[in-house]
């Protein structure tokens, strides 16, 4: 939504958050009307039809909280994004709750503590099952989970009671449970399985310059089935904390040796990523097991249909983005629409550069980079066996246009860097022409949308700049200019809120497809 404390809302979760409202309120008055038709004074009628819109906030609010829920196995929307619906419709849940207990009190106060049944509830277990969840929202705010994920995770046990209270307040609660308590239980069963099939990690390493954790690691048959492009894993490392599993990126997969990797960035004290961090640079020679269970979660868009696609990510929220790039680059053929695909990848420091270098597999690249990085620097095993060369316009010719462009342009923000100057270079292989820039500035992230809308109504081939270039293209023939202007370009983006939410406003106003990771 082009709205500033909307723009992380997208408008499928509007829609879904309206018709959700709607149901309640058309459940509310529905069972009122029915009540009230019934006999029962207008008190009694409000008591049965608020408990009615809370019991089934309950009933929904345990879906999308399971990670096994059935709204990310149908949708693929990421756990994150599930867990955003959960804590509204939590809040809702609480709000309902509330209205029908200070209801129920103004009509019923003598008997809202009692055991004994009235018209087939038990109010007190209503009144156990309403504080349990406040507790569990207590601890579950932002400040205090941040400070101990731990605490957080105990409170949060306690929908164990809430569900069996709340059976016991209503036996008529018990059908809309079952869905929850089953996938609940089908969690605790991966769980188990998970941890059974831990297994050592073949590479752990750190990044201190930039406080990343590196892990590389074999999966399954089953891992590797159902791996997409923008999946990821729960992760649980038993020797930092026993109950905390936490959902990472894939930053590479390899299909050769069924391995993948990731790269983790420890944020603040006392968070699962900074103890993991302390953890492996404490223990740098010890052996580190790891459990996973996944994956999850794919693109919201289909990559085939489009000509050009954007990746925009700021720091480590550049993992997701890698094996789109190694995708493309290992089953091109499969990309039949592509014409470029750019990464656009905002830094604080150069060293960031080095998180995602192997060195061995550049050795025939040279550079005169002053940091003495080799580039291209971002492909992985499969596609950095190929023979690369310095991209000069005899490689191109009148034939670029058959090339798929990959761009890689990195913008550097620190303050030490301001009076370096810029860089470039090319390369080619095959029919992909790679080319890379490092600007030392902040990117205009409203004036590089804007650009691609007007790039998509030009008859310009993107990425191309030069004058000499749009004369050699100048031959083209009228059918492909109209199917020039006919391409679609979509925008991928992954960073901290402040990016996503700048790249969201700009894209929905711009009218260009959208995924946010």
């Amino acid at each position: 939504l082009n709205i500033p404390f909307l723009s992380e809302i997208s408008l499928g979760g509007l829609i879904l958050s309206f018709l959700h409202l709607l149901f309640c309120f058309i459940v509310g008055i529905t069972t009122f009307y029915s009540e009230n038709q019934s006999g029962s004074g207008y008190w009694d009628s409000l008591v049965t039809s608020t408990g009615q819109v809370a019991l089934m906030n309950y009933w929904i609010l345990f879906l999308p909280s399971s990670k096994t829920s059935i709204l990310t196995w149908l949708t693929n929307v990421p756990f994150e994004r599930a867990t955003k619906y959960h804590k509204g419709i939590a809040v809702l849940t609480i709000i309902s709750s509330l209205v029908h207990l200070l209801v129920n009190k103004r009509q019923n106060n003598d008997i809202l503590f009692s055991f004994a049944p009235s018209d087939e509830v038990i109010p007190v277990y209503g009144f156990f099952a309403f504080i349990f969840s406040c507790a569990m929202l207590l601890f579950a705010l932002d400040p205090i989970r941040k400070i101990s994920y731990e605490l957080f995770m105990l409170f949060h046990h306690l929908y164990i009671p809430v569900i069996i209270f709340i059976m016991l307040h209503t036996s008529s609660s018990i059908p809309g449970l079952i869905p929850g308590i089953i996938l609940h239980g089908f969690d605790a069963i991966w769980k188990v399985y998970s941890y059974y099939k831990m297994r050592t990690v073949e590479e752990v390493s750190i990044n201190k310059s930039n406080e990343i954790v590196f892990i590389k690691m074999k999966i399954d048959q089953y891992n590797k089935k159902f791996i997409r492009l923008g999946s990821y894993f729960f992760i649980h490392v038993p020797s930092v904390s026993n109950r905390e599993w936490h959902p990472f990126s894939v930053s590479s997969y390899d299909s050769q040796s069924d391995t993948i990797t990731f790269h983790i960035k420890a944020l603040d004290n006392n968070t699962f990523t900074r103890i993991l961090y302390k953890h492996i640079d404490s223990n740098p020679n010890t052996s580190t097991k790891v459990a996973i269970y996944g994956p999850y979660g794919s693109l919201s868009v289909n990559l085939l249909y489009y000509s050009n696609i954007y990746l925009i990510a700021g720091g480590i929220g550049v993992t997701p983005m890698f094996p789109i790039i190694d995708d493309i680059m290992i089953n091109k053929s499969n990309y039949k629409q592509l014409k470029s695909i750019k990464l656009i990848w905002i830094i604080r420091n150069i060293d960031m550069i080095n998180v995602f270098i192997n060195r061995d597999h550049f050795n025939e690249i040279t550079s005169d980079i002053e940091t003495s990085i080799n580039y291209p620097m971002f492909l992985h095993n499969q596609v950095a066996n190929y023979k690369y060369r310095q991209l000069t316009n005899n490689h191109v010719g009148d034939s670029k246009a058959d090339y798929i462009h990959v761009y890689y342009d990195i913008y550097v923000t620190s303050k030490d860097s301001k009076t370096k100057s810029s860089y470039s270079k090319s390369y080619i292989f095959e029919n992909i022409c790679i080319h890379y820039t490092i600007q030392y500035q902040r990117p205009d992230i409203s004036a590089i949308i804007s650009q691609m809308n007007l790039n998509l109504k030009s008859n310009q081939v993107i990425g191309i700049n030069n004058n000499d270039d749009i004369e050699e293209d100048s031959h083209i023939s009228k059918k492909q200019l109209i199917n020039k202007r006919d391409e679609k370009s979509c925008i991928l983006v992954c960073g901290p809120p402040a990016l996503s939410n700048d790249v969201t406003k700009h894209s929905i106003s711009n009218n260009i497809d959208l995924h946010v990771e």
